[in-house]
Order: C-alpha cells, then sequence, then structure tokens
C-alpha cells in the first residue's frame, strides 16, 4: 500500500505546478481596454484630452488655429462631425465648412475651416478654460478680475449674419490672450435697452453691463 502521507504531498506538489503556469504574464491583448482618460492612451492617441481642455491664444487643447483638419484625431468619447452650411451673409451666399467636435450630444467645439484648414474656432462648452480659468459661463466681473489691464469692450452688428453666432455681439478682448475673443451676453447692457451704434464697431465701457453678465461663447482664430 502506498504512503498515505506520500500520496498527499504529491497532490500537494501537483496543484503548486498548476497554480504556477496559470498565473504567468498575460498578453497586453488580454488587458482590460483602457479608459481614453489612462496616460498611456492618452500617448497613443493624440486628441483633444491632452491639453485638458485649456485654451490658449490661437489654439483649444490641442487643436491649432491653421492646422489641418484631417490630422485631428479624436479619442472616445468624442467625436468628429463633418458639415456644410450655406449663409446669406449681405446678400451673398457662401458656403461655410467646418467639424464639430462633440461628446455625445453635446457640442465642445466647432471648426471652421478653408481649404482644409482650420480659420475659425468656437467653443460651446464650459469645459475648455484659460490659464485663469475662464470661459463660457465666465462672468463680466471674472473676465475683468483676471485680465484687469489692457482689455477692451466692444459691440458689432455685422455678426448677424454669421452662421455661428447668428446675433449682435459684445466682445471682450484682451491684449494678453492674442486671437481670442469672449462673446458676452448682449442684454447685460444695462444703459437702456439698445446699445447706442456709432459704427460698426462701437466701443463700450466695462461700467455699461451687469458685472455678472456671462460669457456664452469663446472664439478663438
Amino acid at each position: 500500500m502506498n504512503n498515505p502521507t506520500h500520496s498527499f504531498l504529491y497532490i500537494l506538489l501537483f496543484c503548486l505546478l498548476f497554480t504556477a503556469c496559470d498565473i504567468s504574464p498575460k498578453s497586453p491583448n488580454n488587458s482590460t481596454t483602457q479608459s481614453p482618460n489612462h496616460p498611456s492612451t492618452q500617448s497613443l492617441n493624440p486628441s483633444i484630452l491632452d491639453s485638458l481642455f485649456l485654451i490658449r491664444p490661437q489654439q483649444v487643447g490641442n487643436i491649432k488655429s491653421g492646422q489641418r483638419v484631417a490630422d485631428i484625431e479624436v479619442a472616445a468619447p468624442f467625436k468628429k462631425e463633418k458639415h456644410q452650411e450655406i449663409a446669406n451673409m449681405e446678400g451673398e451666399e457662401i458656403a461655410f465648412d467646418y467639424t464639430l467636435i462633440k461628446e455625445g450630444n453635446e457640442k465642445l467645439v466647432q471648426l471652421e475651416w478653408q481649404s482644409g484648414h482650420i480659420i475659425d474656432m468656437y467653443i460651446f462648452s464650459e469645459k475648455y478654460r484659460t490659464e485663469k480659468e475662464i470661459g463660457v459661463g465666465s462672468t463680466l466681473q471674472e473676465l475683468v478680475d483676471a485680465y484687469p489691464t489692457n482689455h477692451q469692450l466692444w459691440y458689432t452688428y455685422v455678426s448677424s449674419d454669421h452662421p455661428v453666432i447668428k446675433q449682435e455681439m459684445v466682445v471682450f478682448e484682451t491684449s494678453e490672450l492674442t486671437g481670442i475673443q469672449f462673446l458676452i451676453n448682449n442684454k447685460g447692457y444695462s444703459k437702456g435697452k439698445k446699445i447706442p451704434i456709432d459704427t460698426d464697431q462701437t466701443i463700450l465701457q466695462i461700467n455699461d453691463f451687469d458685472p455678472q453678465t456671462k460669457v456664452w461663447m469663446v472664439r478663438v482664430y
């Protein structure tokens, strides 16, 4: 008869060998899918995630003015949609080619382009901010606090026919951020029912507006 102790040792040794084979390193192809926010995923797939939705002069995230639209990569859950719109501007029909960057059904950024190269970017989402945390949803007071000098506030009606803006606009600009315009709500004007028009670009005063008037769009060009 076999010694019971020896039999137990043989069984234990077999179990240990089987377990050792099972825990050998797995192929990367068997690993779970990484989140788009994972650092290694971002390094392999350059996207608007790389720059943490930062607004810079002539740049949104890692998308730059003048860049080829075809070169822009967007990682899931974001997506690109190509569109064309015919707009009637001052009696002339003009074709606008643009690409939307979306997250689900939410429009984040609209890229207007000509000959395949970006000429204008319009930001709709509050997720995009300057280094001083200013973006869509910021108040006029926050704009002034962040950029207290070398700024200007002005009004124009020529944007009414523009297919993105579609209204008269009030623009806050600062020399600290070349090529960036913060469009604030026209209804914040506190000196009367209508903004007085001198020319197609009328200079305004900051105190002509309610300080809580908000930015509703940011243009980067």
